[in-house]
């Protein structure tokens, strides 16, 4: 899930944002909506919000002179064409757009962003794991951890088997028991790699002690969780 910041010195316009422009995309729980930099200071600091939408390019000075290591994206909603360049993940919006096509160009930043950077995560994280991606089941993992994240606002885990795994089936033109076999699979040779004193990894990521094997849902919905905090 992408957690996102509205900040406008208007808040007809903090309005129309959410309303009018983020209504219509899927997957962004809002974490805050403020008038002033101040107070989005005070979220940035802490919840740490994926998506910044602002009318207000000091926004930009203010992050870039407050936090090291913190770099959200960031969209501005501006009558003046200028653009702001000393920011890399930065996309510049004219109000003189429709509505629907600034949603639409939000929906594509946040795939070509922020989703790119949750997937690097979770790739890291799978290999630090030890899984394999020779396997077919560690891609079908990723896809899982992905769906739930892009498409999946709140989402109910106990759905793993009925929405999740004919989702990724379609993907690769394959069938949903297939999937599961394929992820099963994978945990068991994550599983192997391990002696009994590196398993210790798995422990502290998932809590199960060893010799206990994580389950798919467990796996999946986990990585989700952890790289969504």
């Amino acid at each position: 899930m992408v957690k996102v910041l509205i900040m406008s010195k208007q808040v007809n316009v903090c309005k129309e944002i959410l309303n009018k422009i983020l209504s219509q995309i899927d997957g962004l729980r809002i974490v805050g909506i403020v008038t002033k930099l101040s107070e989005a200071n005070s979220i940035m600091k802490e919840i740490e919000p994926n998506l910044i939408i602002s009318t207000e390019l000091n926004i930009i000075k203010l992050l870039k002179s407050n936090f090291l290591t913190y770099s959200p994206s960031i969209v501005v909603l501006s009558k003046n064409t200028q653009k702001y360049t000393d920011y890399d993940k930065l996309l510049f919006l004219s109000f003189d757009l429709s509505y629907s096509e600034m949603s639409s160009r939000i929906f594509n930043f946040i795939k070509d962003d922020i989703i790119s950077n949750f997937k690097e995560k979770t790739i890291d994280t799978l290999i630090k794991l030890k899984f394999d991606f020779n396997l077919s089941g560690t891609m079908y993992i990723l896809e899982s951890v992905l769906y739930i994240h892009t498409y999946k606002g709140s989402y109910s885990f106990e759905k793993m088997n009925r929405d999740i795994y004919p989702y990724i089936a379609k993907i690769y033109g394959t069938n949903s028991n297939r999937v599961k076999w394929s992820i099963s699979r994978s945990i068991n040779y994550m599983y192997n790699k391990h002696s009994k004193e590196s398993y210790k990894i798995v422990e502290d990521y998932f809590g199960t002690p060893y010799p206990i094997k994580p389950t798919p849902k467990l796996v999946i919905s986990l990585i989700a969780s952890k790289i969504s905090l």
